[in-house]
């Protein structure tokens, strides 16, 4: 920030203090009069063109305070906080926080509404302005624009109507104090926004055979508003690498992505086998009534039991396997403990 009343006040009192001590014609001393105030007029008259004019006195301290009731399990490794004015304004502040707790936050006095995300998703892109389309949206594999990363475990957490102000703040849920705060706190419950999408393949004839499977998920949202959760197009397909479980004659395997509640949504899952003696086998499934009548909408269960494989491949070697080499393809830590799912 700029103090433009003290830089005023320097500049004339250093112009008057040198006409002062010299011979100078009136006319020169009205001259830099003028030289100086049309120099500081033209100063803010720059800034207003680039930013609103904030003086130290409309900044306000606030402590945020991040509570995991809805996730209890989740530990990211740090949050994003967007600070939206509220009203016709585009202009936001951003800020990036360490750890799952929180941590105080200086900004100009305002009513607001306030979003916070994990910043520790390389599979999830933030689009943050305008906030009426501010978004996240699911990465392209890099080598395979046709396939999209796992999003991972994605917490979202918002307040609306936060009035922030010296010393004090309020929103649409109440005032909040804390013993342990000396700044006027906000509590933000973050919870989930992303699906875990289990997938369990049973009673599998002739998995001995079977050197690696393949998953291609398709269905999920492109990703998802921010404001409301609207998701949006087009969809994805997602791919991820399930467990040859021979003991059990099972495949087992996982992954994460943004929920298509729209009316049109179709789910599908592909599996791509991998025999031992070269080539494989593919085979889709249609899994839509299975994923729009989940009983927990944020951890799914895709069963699908009896699966013969044929003795002979039935596809080219190039054409199965997981390049497991695939730029982009990240572990993905997963809590399926929390009481929301």
């Amino acid at each position: 920030m700029i103090p433009y009343a003290s830089l005023f006040n320097v500049l004339t009192t250093s112009v008057k203090f040198v006409l002062s001590r010299s011979q100078c014609c009136r006319q020169l001393r009205d001259a830099l009069f003028s030289g100086v105030i049309l120099t500081f007029l033209g100063c803010i008259l720059g800034s207003c063109n680039q930013k609103e004019l904030l003086f130290p006195e409309e900044m306000c301290k606030v402590d945020i305070r991040f509570l995991w009731t809805k996730a209890e399990d989740a530990d990211p490794e740090g949050m994003t906080l967007l600070f939206y004015p509220e009203g016709e304004k585009e202009e936001f502040w951003r800020f990036e926080i360490t750890g799952r707790d929180g941590g105080p936050v200086e900004i100009p006095r305002g009513t607001y509404t306030m979003v916070t995300v994990n910043n520790d998703l390389p599979g999830v892109f933030l689009k943050d302005m305008p906030y009426s389309s501010a978004s996240l949206t699911a990465v392209e594999l890099p080598r395979n624009q046709s396939y999209a990363s796992p999003v991972g475990m994605v917490y979202e957490g918002k307040v609306e109507h936060l009035s922030i102000m010296p010393d004090d703040v309020s929103y649409a849920l109440g005032k909040e104090e804390s013993a342990d705060s000396a700044l006027p706190m906000v509590n933000c419950h973050p919870d989930s926004v992303s699906t875990v999408y289990n997938v369990i393949i049973d009673g599998v004839e002739g998995i001995e055979r079977v050197k690696s499977v393949e998953g291609i998920f398709e269905g999920c949202a492109g990703g998802i508003l921010i404001s409301s959760h609207e998701p949006l197009e087009p969809s994805v397909a997602i791919r991820f690498a399930l467990d040859v479980e021979v003991a059990e004659s099972r495949f087992y395997g996982f992954t994460t992505g943004f929920p298509n509640d729209a009316s049109s949504a179709r789910y599908s899952l592909t599996l791509r086998l991998a025999y031992y003696a070269g080539g494989g086998y593919e085979k889709s499934f249609d899994v839509t009534e299975q994923v729009i009548n989940s009983f927990y909408p944020h951890n799914v269960y895709i069963n699908i039991n009896g699966l013969t494989l044929p003795d002979e491949p039935t596809i080219d070697p190039d054409e199965v396997g997981m390049k497991v080499d695939v730029e982009g393809w990240k572990v993905i830590e997963v809590d399926l403990d929390s009481e929301n799912y």
